[in-house]
This record gives C-alpha cells, structure tokens and sequence, in this order.
C-alpha cells in the first residue's frame, strides 16, 4: 500500500476517538484556504473528521524538528528545546482563541535523588479547555511534550503532539460540544511520567470524577505502525486488571474504525493489560527503537519525512471519530 494511503490511516484512527466527546450539530464558515481553524457546517464530528488533515499535523511536526534542530536536536525537559515547544503550542493555542494555562511541575528523576537535588528543577505542561460543554463530563485528551536528549521526539512524541494541536484548532475553543473537551500537553514524561502524575495528584476527587475519560496519544506515526487496541471489556485471557467503566465502548468502537479503514480484524490487535501479555511487543519494540535511533544518528535522517510516509493519517481520523462518538446529539 502507498505512503499517503497508510498516512491516511493512521490520522483517522485518531480522529475517530473524538466522538466520544458527543459533538453537536455546527453551522458556520470553513476555514478560509484550507488553514488551521473551527470547522463548522454539518455534524460537528463529521466535519472535524474530514478536515483535521495531516498536512495541518505536519506543519507542527516540522515546527518541532526545527526547534530541536536549533537546540542541540533534542526536546528534552530542562532545555530550551522543551522550553520552545511549550511557547510552541501555548501561543499557537492562544492565537486560536484558547484560555491556555501552563502549570508549572517539579521534576524528581532517580539522578536527582542520587544527587540530593529532588525538587530542585521545574518545567512545564500545557492545558487548554473549550469554553462549552458540561465540565462535569469532561473528555480529556493528552500527549506528553518532552522528548528524550538522544533525539527531536517527532514519533515520540511528536506526533501525539501535532496530531492533538490539528484537533484543538479545527474544533475552536467555543466549539458546540455536548462535553467539554480538555487538551493537555504533558511535561517530564520521559522522567517518569511525571507531568501526568502531578497533573492528577493536583486535581481534587470532584475533579477527578469530573473527567468522562483519558485518552492518550502516543507515537501515533511509527514508519512500521501496528495497529493495537488495549482490552477494555476483560474478554482477553490475558487481562489481569479491570478496566475503567466505558472502556469497553472505547475498545469497541476503535476496533470497529480501524476494520472499517481497511485494517484487517487480526490487524487491530487486542491486547490484553497482563505484564506477560505484553512482554514480546515490548522487546520487539525495544530492539526497533534501538536500530532506527542508531541509523538516524548514523546518516542523519530527517525524523519529519521519516515518519510522514506512515499511518498518520489513519491514526488520527480513527481516534477523533472514537473520541466523538458517545452522547452524540446531532
């Protein structure tokens, strides 16, 4: 199959998670030359599946890549790198209309605590919240920002990144959504998952039962992409924990988008949450990992180009879709 097919792929996965947010109808104007913008006219869902497109999530994958070209080729916590991509995505958000907020964390790596210096660094997470939609049933939607200090981050995790910062802006901040959706930029995932850590441990329990659900993007453009579904209704023998209520419809619906952009049903794997379950794809990916960053050291590859020609595009349609598909009202 070509590149831009399975480029097309990989954005609507994503993109189909979006309709758990249970859109509303919308009237208004597309955006003017096809840029970033609020979709409007037609079933918000729809529209905002047809026209957050990868070309939009490129553009921010680019961006990236040039602020790690410019700052040592990393994105790490503590850099400027990191500090440019925060300043990044908060000012492309405010331009957007977005009410953006940049908590700051305290970052406590294993290095720290051998130095005695836990506490003594701080960074940043990104946070922006439509204005409309029940905030008691909130959908909330993250990827972490960091890279690691060996590379730019682009698939890791770049592309959770850029493909989050395409759906914000094509949904708009006053977007007429049955729930309000939260878009959260984490920071210092790659310490530990502190950023998202921090991020819970800080809300109250009212705030935290006010979340609907979490859904995470995360290396989103691998070049040699499998599509994986975690199990969400504990049918897999494997499964060693109980999932959150509603995962099943997520696992569900997921499963049934991917089938329906031409990912075979063997194809949409589905994992179960057991440690052992999951031990060969780990060690799999492991060893990938460890060759690609090797010959991206060796010979210089450009990560962006590196990781456009994948399923992107399936990706992030199929996860806004799934992400809009509960409650919808129109």
């Amino acid at each position: 199959m070509s590149g831009p097919c399975r480029a097309g792929r990989a954005l609507a996965a994503v993109i189909a998670s979006l309709v758990l947010t249970g859109c509303a109808s919308a009237s208004g104007p597309a955006p003017a030359g096809g840029g970033s913008g609020p979709v409007g006219g037609g079933p918000l869902a729809e529209r905002l599946a047809t026209e957050a497109t990868v070309d939009g999530a490129v553009g921010h994958l680019e961006a990236l890549q040039g602020i790690a070209d410019r700052n040592g080729g990393n994105r790490a916590v503590g850099t400027p790198g990191y500090d440019q991509s925060v300043e990044y995505v908060a000012s492309t958000l405010s331009q957007a209309g977005f009410r953006v907020e940049t908590p700051t964390i305290a970052v406590t790596s294993e290095d720290d605590e051998d130095e005695g210096a836990a506490g003594a660094r701080t960074t940043r997470s990104v946070i922006a919240q439509t204005t409309t939609g029940r905030t008691d049933e909130v959908v909330l939607t993250g990827a972490h920002l960091d890279s690691v200090p060996e590379g730019p981050g682009i698939n890791d995790d770049g592309s959770g990144v850029a493909a989050n910062l395409e759906i914000a802006l094509r949904l708009g901040a006053d977007a007429p959504v049955t729930n309000a959706v939260r878009f959260v930029w984490f920071g210092a995932e790659e310490e530990g998952l502190v950023g998202s850590q921090q991020y819970v441990q800080g809300l109250s329990a009212d705030r935290r039962r006010d979340i609907a659900l979490m859904l995470n993007s995360d290396m989103i453009a691998s070049p040699n992409a499998g599509y994986f579904v975690y199990d969400g209704d504990g049918s897999d023998p494997g499964s060693t924990e109980d999932a959150a209520a509603g995962s099943p419809t997520i696992e569900r619906l997921l499963v049934a988008r991917l089938v329906s952009l031409g990912v075979s049903e063997t194809g949409a794997v589905v994992l179960s949450n057991g440690a052992a379950a999951l031990r060969p794809y780990r060690e799999a990916i492991s060893a990938f990992l460890e060759r690609w960053r090797t010959r991206c050291a060796t010979y210089g590859i450009d990560y962006v180009r590196l990781f456009t020609d994948t399923p992107l595009e399936t990706g992030l349609r199929a996860y806004l879709r799934r992400r809009a598909a509960g409650g919808v009202s129109a």
